[in-house]
Parts: C-alpha cells; sequence; structure tokens
C-alpha cells in the first residue's frame, strides 16, 4: 500500500476514533457505527489531498484561477463542506481580487 494512502488511513482513524467517543456519549449507542464514520472521513480526507494536489498548481499568491477551480470543483463534487465558503472568499466573481 502506497505511504500517502496508509497515513491518510492513520488520519482517518485517529480523528473518526475522537468522533466516535464524542457522539456515543450524547447518542444512542446503535445510532452510531465507526466504519461508517471511518469511511466517510477516509474518503474526505483522500478528496482534500487530490484538491490539494491542483492548489499545489496554483500560484503562490492563489492568483490560479485554473487550479482554483479544479480544486473546488473536485471538492464539490464529493460534498466537501468548505467548498461555498472558500469560493466566495477566493473568487473573482464575487468581487473579491485574490
Amino acid at each position: 500500500m502506497n505511504e500517502l494512502i496508509r497515513s491518510l488511513a492513520l488520519q482517518a482513524h485517529n480523528e473518526t476514533l475522537v468522533a466516535y467517543r464524542n457522539r456515543m456519549e450524547t447518542e444512542f449507542a446503535g445510532d452510531v457505527i465507526f466504519s461508517d464514520m471511518y469511511d466517510q472521513k477516509f474518503a474526505e480526507l483522500i478528496v482534500r489531498e487530490c484538491a490539494g494536489i491542483c492548489d499545489d498548481y496554483g500560484m503562490p499568491d492563489s492568483t490560479s484561477q485554473t487550479a482554483m477551480i479544479l480544486s473546488m470543483t473536485i471538492k464539490h463534487k464529493f460534498g466537501i463542506k468548505d467548498v461555498d465558503t472558500e469560493l466566495r472568499n477566493r473568487s473573482t466573481y464575487f468581487g473579491n481580487n485574490p
């Protein structure tokens, strides 16, 4: 297995474990399924990593519109929640000057 995948899997496990324990304190135990939470977190981390590749190809001052659009499109396609805020903050469409 690729070292990056291993690292993301471990990160997903650790973050999910914390979230799982927190949810177990406030929700019915039968409604909290660790494997579902882990799968969601692992997928999110992979998507963020892929979007990050686009970000890395942008200019250091975040002026590459193509890289920004690709990154946000990848996140949006997979339902990553911070996309709308990120789009509004970085896009010239909303009157910002990145």
